[in-house]
């Protein structure tokens, strides 16, 4: 894939070499810093609840905790759908603005374009492993416990 300057200034420079060798299909695991897509609402800023409000610190720290959540929600739920929309598979983003996203190269690149993807950094290419050639009489299934038991004289 041919990456452009918009894609270079997001991506750093391990993601940016596997999408230039990527043909599309490949899968990759990316970490992606997500901000918001327009500017601040100021007038809908509250101040954040006081301690004094609360019968405990731990009420006191949920509705901290809930408050965050809800203005992370409002600011980069738009990113994370629309990374849903290009069929990747984004986790996180609940407690704080990283997520993982997961999928092809292909949709990757695409969603470098995503206004609201600050960063991306490649964690790592997704591969699928081969399984190991096994016998019926290695230890697995039926036949492998049988043998088990008959060498351990149970």
């Amino acid at each position: 894939m041919k990456l452009e300057q918009r894609h270079i200034a997001k991506a750093d420079s391990r993601l940016q070499d596997a999408l230039t060798r990527a043909q599309g299909g490949e899968l990759l695991r990316t970490i992606m810093i997500l901000g918001p897509t327009g500017p601040s609402d100021e007038s809908s800023v509250e101040s954040p609840p006081r301690a004094a409000d609360f019968p405990s610190r731990e009420a006191w720290r949920e509705a901290l905790v809930a408050r965050r959540q809800d203005t992370l929600a409002r600011e980069i739920g738009g990113t994370i759908k629309a990374l849903r929309d290009l069929s990747l598979k984004p986790s996180g983003g609940t407690t704080g603005r990283t997520v993982i996203v997961e999928g092809p190269a292909d949709k990757i690149w695409k969603s470098l374009d995503l206004p609201g993807v600050q960063r991306a950094v490649l964690d790592s290419p997704i591969g699928l492993t081969e399984p190991t050639s096994r016998t019926p009489d290695d230890g697995d299934g039926p036949r492998g416990l049988l043998n088990l038991r008959a060498r351990s004289g149970t």
